[in-house]
């Protein structure tokens, strides 16, 4: 936005460049520019990352007269702005629901997955907002519903995208804000979520049952905007 009484300001912007010309400021007035910027978060190899200082600086040039010769440009100091970013780890453990570590599981027997997810506390790191989670199931795998937590609070059920019965077709589940899954984590801090599966009848000796998850999220707070919500990627 631009004020200033009783100036005529024209705006000659282009993508490229901000240009502004004012006609006249009177002696003991003045005139504001107020830029407003969005830092960019697309995928593109010129997007800014976490801990990149982005530098902002304006110059500017002026006459004695109207029409007159313009006098060398000055220019501001830069005012400096830092990136800050998000960033998510993500490991996986399996237990017994007592806790007991498990590496082999016969027809019938009730897993317990755990995700633990830490959010990185450096300067250059922020808060993790609206964090989903894409868990595909193997075959002879079933979710087991009502068992799902976060922090050891009851974690709503995860939406089954697949459909699956874990026997013809695998199931994938999926926590994410547009299913009402609410996933928030301040930077320096871990969040666990946990949830059980059933060991179906149909597994054979030697069957491996595979489990793998994806977590995503946003730097910015319930947007709906695929340039604001990819910008956080982990495989476990």
């Amino acid at each position: 936005s631009i004020t200033g009484t009783g100036s005529v300001i024209t705006d000659n912007n282009t993508a490229a460049a901000l240009d502004i010309t004012v006609d006249q400021i009177d002696a003991g007035t003045q005139v504001v520019i107020e830029l407003h910027a969005r830092v960019s978060n697309a995928n593109l190899a010129d997007a800014p990352d976490a801990g990149e200082v982005i530098a902002n600086t304006a110059a500017y040039t002026y006459a004695f007269t109207d029409g007159g010769t313009q006098l060398p440009a000055l220019s501001t100091g830069n005012v400096d702005v830092t990136v800050v970013e998000p960033l998510l780890t993500m490991t996986k453990a399996v237990t017994d629901t007592v806790g007991n570590p498990v590496t082999t599981a016969v027809a019938g027997d009730v897993l317990r997955y755990t995700l633990q997810l830490t959010a990185a506390g450096n300067p250059e790191n922020s808060d993790a907002f609206d964090v989903s989670i894409i868990d595909d199931l193997g075959l002879g795998f079933a979710y087991q519903s009502g068992t799902a937590s976060i922090d050891a609070a009851a974690l709503a059920d995860p939406i089954n995208v697949t459909s699956g019965d874990g026997v013809t077709t695998a199931q994938q589940l999926r926590w994410s804000l547009a299913d009402g899954h609410d996933i928030d984590i301040n930077e320096g801090t871990v969040v666990t979520i946990t949830y059980d599966v059933l060991v179906l009848d149909g597994v054979v000796a030697g069957q491996s049952l595979g489990n793998s998850a994806v977590a995503q999220w946003t730097s910015l707070d319930d947007i709906d905007d695929v340039n604001a919500n990819t910008n956080g990627l982990e495989r476990d």
